[in-house]
């Protein structure tokens, strides 16, 4: 029996779909545009918690634009279309298995409340403003070997590796 699910598209658009038990990976995959990660929010007392949202997995990296509806829902900078399903099962418990959504996200009410989140000034400011902050440049900690085996055993932490290179983290 197919999943009910909602396509946030990046422009604010929000359409719902009927998500097939069978392959819902491939249809996902197609959706985002690629790879795809995984987007949940922890807060028991959020009522987000009941969603799970899948984001393409290299957004940021390949400069997808903002999607201000999917990072308002999980208080995080999300970039490109946004597939989200129901997280809970019927006893209200995570189980990482796909559920329907709850039904206050498919109505025309939900709609209107995305379109006015995706063209709210104040949410476009902070969003850009956290998208601008983060650090896509990887980094590379250079460690001897004797280093390294202690940062594998937990013995050694990546500031004290700094430190020990005479570095500034």
């Amino acid at each position: 029996m197919p999943t009910k699910a909602l396509l946030i598209k990046s422009e604010g658009t929000v359409t719902p779909f009927d998500l097939p038990d069978e392959q819902a990976h491939k249809v996902i995959n197609h959706l985002v545009g690629g790879w795809f990660d995984c987007v949940r929010n922890y807060d028991n007392d959020e009522p987000t918690n009941q969603i799970v949202g899948y984001i393409h997995d290299e957004g940021l990296l390949i400069g997808l634009p903002i999607n201000y509806v999917a990072s308002a829902l999980f208080a995080r900078p999300l970039v490109g279309d946004c597939v989200i399903i129901g997280s809970l099962n019927e006893q209200g418990e995570y189980d990482g298995e796909n559920h329907d959504l709850p039904e206050a996200f498919l109505t025309s009410d939900f709609a209107r409340l995305a379109q006015e989140v995706h063209n709210d000034p104040k949410v476009r400011e902070v969003v850009e403003r956290e998208v601008a902050n983060i650090d896509l440049n990887p980094k590379v900690v250079p460690m001897s070997d004797e280093q390294f085996e202690a940062w594998l055993l937990g013995k050694l932490s990546e500031a004290d590796i700094y430190e020990q290179n005479g570095e500034d983290k």
